[in-house]
């Protein structure tokens, strides 16, 4: 059986460069107070606090040689990668430091975003990146896409944020929300044809197959960590269900609940909007951040719902409408599969009290 080893990279944020201001310890905590969204420090302390967590460029280069002496000590494809995918360990670590930008000091989260792409090199999705300070997500009306049959549709949308976003540029009551509707096709993204946009960040992604990184990507264009955008709003083409073309400017948004005070201050530098500017109700947001409550498979025709004996919902199927085009829908809720003699696999449900249960036709 071929051996599989689970390798988790524990980069910390190095120390940040420069001299820290007179009696300020570097936490968020002193910093913010997510519940009222307010800085506890005056502008200059907290433009000092900011740069005092940004890392010399040196610190980033030391940062990439240290995780490739680990991966060479502990991870078992580094040179099995050579006759996998073409490059060696020492290949890709390479490449890795060519793509450290020749600037002086990083943020956290571009600090990450060199690790993400130079771990993304070894296309293994058993390698992940753990981080020691989170950068806020960023997000927007729309959720999540999905690729089907080579084309680009929205799988999920926002709700009450496109309901403010409505209120924002004073347009009528629900338009967004149709125009945005589950199943739309988008033919671009600023200007960019969903390949491209896919393409780009599939680079920050280290799955194992092409179809699992452009899954991924394609989930991650309107709502992610890594890769901030360079501009504060998102520009998308679609293509209505009439087969009409219509163009929709959405603001990208941020909580300001969770994530790092350094990206907050960033991503307001450039013009972002944060949660508390659509609502200052912290109900608004909650805990998990902007509700997803409408998604391409919420309407279902033709559903079923399949129970295992303890009445679990293990699986649901049923057709699903893009712009007209009608898909089948297939969803396992929870499951485990386990080999055969036979070099096949049998697929069980899981009970809620934890037993596998074969599933049957």
């Amino acid at each position: 059986m071929k051996r599989i080893l689970l390798l988790v990279s524990a980069l910390s944020v190095l120390s940040a460069c420069g001299e820290k201001p007179h009696g300020l310890k570097q936490s968020n905590l002193l910093a913010h107070d997510a519940e009222t969204d307010t800085f506890l420090l005056d502008p200059a302390d907290l433009k000092n606090f900011v740069l005092n967590q940004r890392i010399g460029r040196q610190q980033v280069v030391k940062a990439v040689a240290d995780l490739q002496q680990s991966f060479k000590n502990s991870y078992i494809g580094y040179e099995l990668k050579k006759n996998l995918i073409g490059r060696s360990g020492d290949e890709i670590f390479a490449s890795c430091n060519e793509m450290i930008p020749h600037q002086d000091t990083f943020a956290a989260f571009e600090y990450y975003d060199v690790m993400y792409k130079c771990l993304g090199q070894f296309k293994d999705t058993h390698i992940s990146l753990h981080k020691s300070m989170n950068p806020t997500n960023i997000t927007t009306g729309v959720s999540a896409a999905q690729v089907f049959d080579g084309r680009l549709y929205i799988s999920r949308i926002r709700p009450k944020v496109l309901s403010k976003i409505e209120e924002i540029q004073k347009l009528p009551a629900d338009s967004l929300a149709m125009t945005l509707k589950p199943g739309t096709e988008i033919l671009s993204i600023d200007d960019k044809s969903p390949d491209a946009a896919i393409k780009e960040l599939e680079a920050y992604s280290s799955a194992s197959s092409d179809l699992a990184r452009e899954s991924y990507a394609a989930s991650d264009l309107f709502s992610r960590r890594y890769n901030y955008p360079s501009s504060s709003d998102v520009k998308l083409s679609l293509k209505l269900k009439d087969g009409s073309v219509k163009n929709v400017v959405l603001p990208w948004l941020f909580v300001v609940q969770n994530g790092s005070v350094e990206s907050h201050v960033m991503l307001e530098d450039k013009g972002i909007l944060k949660s508390s500017d659509l609502n200052p109700d912290s109900a608004f947001t909650g805990s998990r951040g902007f509700d997803t409550t409408y998604s391409l498979f919420d309407n279902l025709e033709n559903q079923q719902d399949y129970q295992n004996g303890d009445e679990d919902t293990i699986m649901s199927t049923g057709i699903s409408d893009l712009n007209g085009k009608k898909i089948c829908y297939m969803q396992l809720n929870s499951f485990d599969i386990e080999p055969t003699d036979d070099y096949g696999f049998k697929v069980f449900s899981i009970s809620s009290d934890g037993k596998k249960c074969p599933l049957t036709s």
